[in-house]
């Protein structure tokens, strides 16, 4: 149940990654000051999720705030569009950097080349609505190949209500088919999402009063319009993923940094035009033409610390999550877009910044971190290998 909640539950094999943006970063040193563990200690583990999901990029400025995690393959081809931001964006490239400002191509987890019976990207445009060539990285893919080396058993159509441990064994308590299910084991990895992980850990915790936070990665849209347009954006053959990462950092927006993603054009951009206009888009096609050829959408995310949250509790067989803002979060988005404005002759274009949303929490699915790791964990915390206070077996992931 979800107040004031903007998120999703799936229970396909392979969850959300199945229709996603494809965006991937890892995280910076900065941004990560409070973990229990230096970032650097995650690179190995970042390359060795590499060696099985691609990731299309450039070595480009990015690289240098995030080092230590390549790109496996070349970048997609941007777009049109793309590519007269990207060189505008390089003209001027000495300016932004003064300003805080490091763009770059996007890291994307899509086969930009062919990888084993698996095609390349065909840039039909369709990626927004999930990929129809399947060559966006899906968890899907990884679960077929860990089933046909015979180390793991997937079994569809079981729900898991709740764990608890016994002795040296893990019991996870669950139905298949609706009917009552028992599965016993040495130890238990709990990767249900941050919806799914919330929920059985509430029912498996003693105490049916406890109250859990999850943090958010606030979410935010901004359209923004270039000087020059490009003609033709609607008959290109194109991929629509973002064409370009903008990290933003400027301790007088935030003392985190702010990373955006610009997007060009895709079909729904005729839904969008025809929800304002209704009626009337017809008649309006030639500007709205126009428009769409200097229109680029920036969907941007802020620090959880300045970030509104999700609260989860059970309330009888119900579990309920509900959002609660801060609205320190609008304010550094807004800072974020006025920043840009005032860079408007190096980016070749203005944010249009009465038209800035920000989401509801939880919107644009970057939440979790219900248990944080600590060394020494208390309370609503686990361990440094996912362990809840609590449990010795069961390890969230």
């Amino acid at each position: 149940e979800f107040e004031d909640v903007a998120t999703h539950r799936s229970f396909s094999r392979g969850g959300h990654s199945n229709v996603w943006g494809a965006a991937t970063l890892p995280y910076r040193s900065r941004d990560t000051s409070d973990w229990p563990f230096p970032i650097e200690e995650l690179a190995p583990h970042y390359r060795s999720v590499l060696e099985f999901m691609p990731q299309a990029g450039a070595d480009d400025d990015l690289s240098r705030l995030f080092p230590g995690v390549a790109p496996t393959s070349p970048p997609l081809e941007p777009s049109a569009q793309g590519r007269a931001l990207l060189q505008d964006l390089a003209t001027h490239r000495d300016a932004l950097q003064r300003a805080g400002v490091t763009f770059g191509a996007p890291r994307l987890a899509v086969l930009s080349e062919p990888r084993g019976e698996r095609s390349s990207c065909s840039y039909c445009g369709m990626c927004l609505h999930g990929c129809p060539y399947d060559v966006i990285y899906s968890s899907r893919w990884t679960v077929a190949e860990l089933v046909r080396g015979g180390g793991v058993h997937y079994r569809p159509g079981v729900i898991v209500d709740r764990i608890e441990e016994s002795g040296d064994q893990v019991l996870i308590h669950g139905s298949e088919e609706g009917r009552p299910l028992v599965l016993e084991g040495e130890r238990a990895f709990l990767g249900a999402g941050p919806l799914g992980t919330a929920a059985i850990m509430l029912r498996s915790l003693p105490d049916p009063n406890l109250r859990l936070s999850l943090k958010c990665s606030e979410y935010f849209l901004l359209p923004f319009l270039r000087l020059r347009g490009v003609a033709g954006v609607s008959e290109e053959e194109m991929h629509t993923l973002a064409q370009c990462y903008l990290e933003l950092d400027d301790p007088e927006v935030d003392r985190h940094s702010v990373h955006m993603q610009l997007y060009g054009y895709n079909d729904l951009y005729e839904r969008g035009f025809e929800s304002v206009f209704g009626g009337a888009t017809p008649l309006l096609r030639l500007p709205l033409e126009q428009a769409a050829q200097r229109m680029l959408v920036i969907q941007g995310y802020l620090h959880s610390d300045v970030s509104s949250r999700v609260e989860a509790r059970q309330v009888g067989d119900t579990i309920r999550f509900v959002g609660v803002r801060n609205p320190l979060a609008r304010e550094i988005a807004a800072k974020a877009s006025r920043k840009l404005l005032g860079l408007a002759r190096y980016l070749q274009g203005a944010p249009l910044l009465p038209m800035l949303s920000v989401g509801q929490p939880g919107a644009g699915s970057h939440l979790g971190g219900s248990f944080p790791m600590s060394r020494s964990p208390r309370g609503l915390q686990s361990d440094l290998l996912g362990r809840p206070v609590g449990f010795e077996r069961l390890h969230l992931v």
